[in-house]
């Protein structure tokens, strides 16, 4: 029971004092009660603590349920002391959700009854539906009640609190303000030998008091020497714990009290409350001591037992009550500890079974996903599972399911596939899902097949026969594979690839590097066919499968030798989405700035556009940034923008942006970008030099990078829908020339769509590097002057394409991470963990949080790998470490490591997503929230508290249920969510 201060005395003890006895020395207790043990028993109690529950007022037992009651009108209930439901939401008689504090929780006949702050009172049959029945907002607080008799045998409910508040009731339900209460500031009441007793815990109530009450007559009190900590009816006898150390009082007539020091436990106990149990005879005393929080427990023969509960806090707990060997314990900030739980986290099945249907694999714990097939004339199926644990629960399809108990299944028609959802809930822990397949065979011919296999390698989807497409990759090592189809109609002729096979044959089929399409057809009759198709990727390479959302162990790197460019292949459009629109661009004509010639260098076309310093200086009007736009409308397969340094001069001391247009593609390029001082030094020459010469080029890419786009497509999976273009700037002087390769902000250049390709169909645009290997840059489709075009933001100046790479992970469909991790992992950001899963629930590293911002960002490596002392050049995430290093996104520990393999908590990933922030500018900001709306602020660390507030602010991150949960690990989903958020609030992205 919460222990609540009062304000007012009890002023009528000094009336009672005569003739009362209190026998302070002698305690009639049974014999070795005093038999502690030597030290406190560790390991009895569990916490199932959650600060999200606030402060935690009263516990209570009844009826094979727990219920905890505290702040904010919290409710808490549990059947098995492990699962705590909070029964958010409860309403009070004006409909309105319940915010007052609740003090106290009782079940008393049948009923359960909650009591707290304006006289509230609750109550509830089950613990689950409650109704108010008492309160008002000016009427003093409840702290506690009990159920008693009145003189003549009847029924009597008492419910006391502050300010001399007593409420009573024959029912529980129908509650009367009861006249002439003069018992004030009562925390405590219960009800023994015919007549109710009640504390006060206030410590200004000197000297404490007992008070009892025969129902009908007055209150009558009683001193202590200590002052209580609650009260209890214990084995014919009340029971008040002293907040003093090991104090103890006892009385069978709540007059005459007999007071106990427990000299004999090993340490010293300031108590907070006292719980008994009726049917195993166990009282049981909770207090604080120096060692933490201690349970004292007296069984039926006397004896003492200490049990320490602690998890490391130092928070008091407040209330305790005990069911036989089970008991649990709450306090402030959320704490709740259960003693004699059963935890059991196993969610499998140890049994699986199907009456009408048969599986076609035999069942087993760890395996998952079935299918089952149907005779033709089977409606219906019946699904009895069982599970490994008597804790779990089962629904089949969303229906309950017991163990031994089938759950009917009603099939869909013949010739199609029904799914069974089975899932198992564990008592703790997530739940484990269970997938049956099931197929019911066609009437009259049937062309379906039974099986199809491949070997070596795994069908993606599993086969099912009314799926007619699957894929497969296998090593570049496998020559030739081995494709196994079994029709249902055993007269049905199957040819594989065009050759005949009797059914259950294995037909050998050659494979090619890349993609391979194998053709099954089925051919029942005549008029009844049907075709499956395998696509079969041959990998160019061995590709290590590196697990998580951190790359593999480095990037792919293709075979030098060259080959034919693989051809633009358009995938199945996909919805197409609304795409932001781009202004049209500004209107000046191309001889406004710039004179242009042709000419053939090297088999090439090459259009060079030559900027006149005197028509662009004509041009520039000194508004804040202004666009100048040179357009290139001539086909070449080279375009090359030329000016002069007192041009370039011009842009830079405007701070314009030179926008050039051409048929491969547009470069949008800030003048601070061109870098001119810097390249001006390097050349020995003056900035706004005559002699200093700034180029700036678009191309079509090299066979060679068109060779490297082709190889990595074919190895990853994903299809190229625009050739590589090749953008550069240099600058020169005489014989001298600087490259400008990287830049300090964001340069946008635009990748016309192909006219056949939807534009849902491009996930993004990579970079394409000299070794091959590709990597995301941040991409959104944007229309320009009509045209749909993709819109690249990038650091560096590349070889630039478009790829189309759809990914869908089932494991997050219908979840709320279903958007940012399939598009992340479409911009080959994240990767999913294997048998195409994504695995949002795992935890993060600190490696790969730090791999996924810097292929989120696109950022370029810096060739370094050796960072910080514990990472070495070997590992997968070496580059990708000293590239965060290199743009402080990650600043590792005082002594030089970077921890790589250890998980990272939120509130780490909110410090490097801040840091991320100076990369990427915050242009579209969400509503975002205030640090302070959150239950769990406290727990911010101070290194972290800037970040936390800065990213709640803009929308970055967002809290769930009240709470930011900064310590909790973060996971693969939010991993995805917070790159997916931070490129589309920097505008990189679309929304």
């Amino acid at each position: 029971m919460e222990k609540k201060a009062g304000t007012s005395l009890l002023r009528r003890m000094s009336m009672v004092l005569l003739g009362l006895i209190l026998v302070a020395s002698t305690a009639i207790w049974p014999v070795g009660v005093n038999r502690a043990s030597a030290a406190p028993v560790e390991g009895q109690w569990l916490s199932r603590s959650m600060s999200e529950y606030g402060n935690l007022r009263d516990v209570a037992y009844g009826n094979g349920a727990w219920i905890a009651v505290g702040d904010g009108g919290t409710i808490l209930r549990s059947t098995d002391t492990v699962n705590w439901e909070d029964l958010g939401g409860i309403r009070n008689g004006q409909g309105e959700v319940e915010t007052r504090r609740f003090n106290g929780v009782k079940y008393l006949n049948g009923l359960w009854i909650v009591v707290g702050d304006s006289a509230m009172i609750y109550t509830s049959t089950d613990g689950q539906i409650w109704t108010s029945r008492n309160g008002g907002s000016t009427l003093p607080a409840l702290n506690s009640v009990s159920l008693g008799q009145g003189e003549a045998g009847e029924n009597v409910y008492l419910a006391v609190g502050e300010e001399n508040a007593q409420y009573t009731s024959s029912n529980g339900t129908a509650w009367n303000l009861e006249a002439g209460s003069s018992i004030p500031s009562v925390t405590d009441v219960t009800y023994g030998n015919g007549q109710f007793a009640a504390v006060s815990t206030v410590d200004s109530v000197e000297p404490p008091t007992v008070s009892t009450l025969v129902y009908g007559q007055t209150w009558n009190s009683s001193p202590l020497p200590g002052a209580p900590a609650a009260i209890t009816f214990a084995a014919d006898e009340f029971i008040v714990p002293s907040r003093s150390d090991n104090a103890l009082y006892s009385s069978s007539d709540g007059s005459t009290w007999a007071a106990q020091t427990l000299s004999d436990l090993s340490v010293g106990i300031t108590f907070r409350d006292a719980a008994y149990d009726q049917g195993s005879g166990s009282l049981m005393l909770l207090g604080n001591s120096s060692l933490g929080n201690i349970a004292a427990v007296r069984d039926s023969q006397g004896a003492w037992v200490e049990e320490l509960i602690n998890d490391g806090t130092t928070v008091e707990l407040r209330s305790v009550a005990v069911n036989g060997t089970s008991a649990v314990a709450v306090g402030d900030g959320g704490s709740l500890f259960v003693r004699g739980a059963t935890v059991d986290s196993d969610n499998t099945l140890s049994s699986l079974t199907l009456s009408g249907a048969t599986l076609n694999t035999p069942f087993s714990s760890d395996n998952f996903e079935y299918t089952a097939t149907a005779a033709s004339g089977t409606t219906a199926v019946n699904v009895t599972t069982v599970t490994s644990s008597v804790y779990a629960s089962v629904t089949v399809n969303g229906r309950e399911a017991a163990d031994n108990q089938p759950v009917e299944v009603t099939l869909s028609g013949p010739g199609t596939t029904t799914p069974v959802d089975i899932t198992v809930t564990p008592q703790v822990g997530d739940p484990q899902q269970y997938t049956i397949s099931i197929f019911r065979e066609a009437e009259g011919p049937n062309a379906f097949l039974e099986t199809l296999s491949i070997d070596p390698g795994t069908l993606t989807p599993d086969f099912i026969p009314t799926e007619t497409s699957y894929t497969a990759t296998v090593s570049n090592t496998v020559y030739n594979l081995q494709v196994t189809a079994d029709p249902f109609d055993p007269n049905a002729v199957v040819t594989i690839e065009g050759n005949t096979v009797t059914g259950g044959e294995a037909q050998n089929v050659s494979l090619n590097y890349g993609e391979n399409e194998i053709t099954i057809v089925v051919r029942a009759n005549e008029e009844t066919t049907q075709t499956y198709r395998i696509l079969v990727t041959r990998q160019s390479r061995p590709v290590d499968p590196a697990p998580g959302p951190g790359p593999g162990p480095g990037p792919f790197i293709p075979n030098p030798s060259p080959v034919t460019p693989a051809p633009v292949t358009p995938t199945t459009p996909a919805p197409t989405t609304p795409v932001p629109t781009t202004p049209t661009t500004p209107g000046n004509d191309f001889d406004d700035i710039a004179t242009g010639t042709t000419s053939q260098v090297n088999g090439q076309t090459v259009f060079t556009a030559r900027i006149d310093t005197a028509r662009l200086a004509a041009l520039l009007t000194g508004e804040t940034s202004q666009i100048i736009v040179l357009p290139v409308t001539a086909e070449a397969d080279r375009v090359v923008a030329t000016m002069t340094g007192e041009a370039a001069a011009l842009l830079t001391s405007s701070s314009a942006t030179l926008r050039v247009e051409t048929a491969l593609g547009n470069y949008i390029l800030p003048s601070s970008q061109l870098q001119l001082s810097s390249a001006a030094n390097t050349l020995g020459v003056a900035e706004g030099s005559s002699e200093l010469t700034v180029n700036i080029t678009i191309e079509e890419s090299s066979t060679a990078v068109q060779n490297n786009l082709s190889q990595a497509a074919a190895a990853a999976g994903f299809t190229a829908v625009s050739e590589p273009v090749d953008f550069t700037i240099s600058a020169a002087a005489g014989d001298r020339t600087a490259e400008i390769n990287e830049f300090s902000e964001y340069v946008q250049r635009e990748l016309p769509i192909p006219a056949d390709t939807n534009s849902s169909q491009v996930t993004t645009g990579v970079v394409i590097e000299p070794d091959g290997t590709v990597r995301h840059v941040p991409t959104a489709v944007v229309q320009v002057n009509d045209a749909s075009y993709a819109q690249v933001s990038s650091l560096t100046n590349s070889s630039y394409a478009l790829i189309s790479n759809l990914k869908e992970f089932p494991d997050v469909a219908g979840k709320w991470s279903q958007d940012p991790v399939n598009d992340m992992a479409s911009r080959l950001v994240v990767n999913g963990v294997g048998d195409n899963r994504f695995n949002p629930e795992g935890a993060v590293t600190r490696a790969e949080f730090s791999a996924i911002l810097v292929r989120a960002l696109g950022l370029p490596s810096s060739g370094q790998t050796t960072a910080f002392s514990d990472v070495t050049s070997g590992e997968w995430y070496a580059e990708a470490a000293a590239t965060a290093n290199r743009y402080n996104l990650i600043k590792g520990y005082p002594d030089g490591t970077f921890r790589p393999n250890a998980t990272i908590t939120r509130q780490e990933a909110f410090a490097i997503m801040e840091r991320a922030t100076t990369i990427v500018p915050l242009r579209v900001l969400e509503n975002g929230s205030e640090l302070s709306s959150y239950r769990d602020r406290e727990d911010v660390a101070d290194w972290a508290r800037r970040s936390t507030e800065i990213l709640l602010e803009a929308g970055l991150v967002k809290g769930s249920g009240g709470l930011i949960r900064p310590d909790a690990t973060l996971s693969r989903a939010e991993s995805a969510t917070f790159a997916q958020r931070l490129l589309q609030q920097g505008a990189l992205i679309n929304q």
